[in-house]
C-alpha cells in the first residue's frame, strides 16, 4: 500500500525523483563500496543479490560496480517500478519474492548479499533470521552478507505492537546467536542498540 501512496517519501523521506535515486548513489557508495575490500575477485565477475531492493534506487548503481546484480522486493509495485527505473540495465534481474524467503535461488549462487533499510520493517524475527539462514545458503564460500536490522532497544519501543513500519528489534547478543546458529562468522558489527 506505501509503494502506491508515495514510495519515495516512505523509502528515503523524499519528495522528487531526482533526490531520491541520487541517495541509492550515495547509499551504494557509503554501504556497498566498503566491502569490495574484503573480495579478491574482480567485481565485474560477481553476482550480487540486494533483499528489499524497492525502486531499485540501489540496484542500479550496483549494476555499474558488479557483473550481475539481482533484486527481490514482496511489493509487485515495488518491482514493476524498480524494472522500468532498470530498463536499460541488462545485468539486472529483478523479482517479487515471498516475503518469507529466498527459495527461488539454488545454493552458493551468489558472491555478496546485502539488504539495507528492509529487515527494520519486518513484525517477526523468526522471518529475519529465515532470511539469514536463506542468505547463508545461497552464499559461495567465502561470500559476504551485509544486513542492517532494528537495533533499538529502548522500553517503549519494546513494547509498541510491531508491524510493518515497526520492526522487530535485536540486541548484539541476538545477532551473534543468530550468526552462529547459521554458520555465518561476524566481520563487523556497528550501531549496537541504535535507533535507525
Amino acid at each position: 500500500m506505501r509503494a502506491k501512496l508515495d514510495y519515495k517519501y516512505f523509502i528515503s523521506f523524499s519528495k522528487d525523483n531526482e533526490h531520491f535515486y541520487s541517495l541509492g548513489k550515495a547509499d551504494v557508495e557509503a554501504h556497498v563500496l566498503n566491502v569490495l575490500k574484503y573480495f579478491k575477485k574482480d567485481p565485474k565477475k560477481m553476482r550480487v543479490l540486494e533483499i528489499g531492493c524497492g525502486a531499485g534506487r540501489l540496484v542500479k548503481h550496483m549494476a555499474q560496480i558488479f557483473g550481475e546484480v539481482y533484486g527481490v522486493d514482496i511489493s509487485e509495485e515495488m518491482i514493476r517500478r524498480a524494472k522500468e527505473y532498470c530498463k536499460n540495465e541488462d545485468n539486472v534481474f529483478l523479482y517479487v519474492n515471498s516475503g518469507k524467503d529466498l527459495s527461488m535461488f539454488p545454493d552458493e549462487f551468489f558472491d555478496f548479499i546485502f539488504s539495507y533499510i528492509t529487515f527494520q520493517h519486518i513484525p517477526e524475527k523468526w522471518i529475519i533470521v529465515n532470511y539469514v539462514k536463506e542468505a547463508h545458503r545461497i552464499l559461495r564460500k567465502g561470500g559476504i552478507f551485509k544486513f542492517q536490522v532494528q537495533r533499538y532497544l529502548g522500553e517503549e519501543y519494546l513494547k509498541t505492537k510491531k508491524n510493518s513500519w515497526l520492526g522487530a528489534s535485536f540486541s548484539k547478543r541476538e545477532i551473534e546467536e543468530i550468526a552462529k546458529s547459521t554458520g555465518f562468522e561476524i566481520v563487523d558489527m556497528k550501531g549496537e542498540e541504535s535507533k535507525c
